[in-house]
């Protein structure tokens, strides 16, 4: 239990001794999202490990904009519809769920099964009218996480050619920047 509570930084300082073998972890710990000194870390480098083996990184064919269109394939397919370059500016609520999204034009969507928003959480009651008092007065007081990614879209004339070893070409590239 007492290596539960641990930091990750405090476990892989100790454990140890390398340099290199240190800021790897550190860099492993950051991919979740949390800051290495806070307590109850060592869980996140814990999972992380664990995850990157069982499922390792590797290049996706067409690159990232491929994802996107193999995703709005998926959505198309299930049903669903794609909207974009008009702006919302109300989530329409019924008992237990969302159900509409009108636009700041004269647009309204309206969701058959799902209407996924991402809302900022200090920003919720400007876009949801008449939500629980209880999960309002939680929002803002939740913590946000250590760290923000920047994620860098590149349109390319050709694929990526990496400049080390074909066995070492499975990786992911992140920044994160901390919070502190």
């Amino acid at each position: 239990m007492d290596l539960v509570k641990a930091s990750a930084w405090q476990v892989f300082s100790e454990t140890f001794k390398v340099n290199r073998v240190q800021t790897h972890l550190y860099r492993m710990t950051g991919e979740m999202m949390v800051f290495r000194d806070e307590p109850g870390t060592v869980l996140a480098l814990f999972i992380i490990l664990g995850f990157s083996h069982r499922y390792p990184s590797d290049f996706g064919e067409g690159g990232s904009q491929e994802f996107i269109n193999t995703l709005a394939k998926c959505i198309k397919h299930h049903g669903g519809e794609l909207f974009n370059g008009n702006e919302i500016n109300r989530i329409k609520v019924r008992p237990g769920c969302a159900s509409a999204a009108p636009t700041a034009g004269s647009d309204r969507y309206v969701a058959r099964q799902a209407l996924i928003a991402g809302i900022a959480r200090l920003n919720l009651d400007c876009f949801i009218d008449n939500l629980n008092s209880v999960m309002l007065a939680d929002a803002p007081p939740a913590r946000a996480s250590d760290f923000g990614i920047f994620l860098s879209s590149y349109a390319l004339n050709q694929p990526v050619v990496p400049r080390y070893p074909k066995d070492l070409q499975r990786i992911q590239i992140n920044q994160c920047v901390s919070g502190k």
